[in-house]
């Protein structure tokens, strides 16, 4: 896929936006978690951390061979803040956008 295809694809604009912030609970949507912004592989990625368990990490890590560093970066220093930033969170079963899930 190239950058020129993704520029001319039109998506349609939601009508239930809603954004979030490094820190933002998900609480009053009836979800145990937070937000924790992991910038680099885009400048909006994030990642949800739930109940202080389980990390949903999208693009940020992967786990194509084994679990590291997203290999598809936008930013490459913001992607190693946002790879120390998760290892400093602690245990965590982390979720990737490729990969299975592990225990970190």
């Amino acid at each position: 896929m190239s950058l020129k295809v993704l520029r001319e694809t039109k998506v349609e604009r939601p009508s239930n936006i809603i954004y979030v912030k490094d820190g933002d609970s998900l609480n009053e949507y009836g979800i145990n978690a937070k937000i924790v912004e992991l910038p680099g592989h885009t400048n909006g990625s994030i990642g949800v951390d739930v109940e202080e368990k389980h990390l949903l990490v999208g693009d940020a890590l992967d786990n194509w061979v084994f679990p590291g560093m997203g290999h598809l970066y936008y930013n490459l220093e913001d992607i190693k803040k946002s790879y120390d930033k998760i290892k400093g969170l602690g245990p965590r079963t982390l979720y990737f956008g490729h990969g299975k899930p592990v225990k970190q």
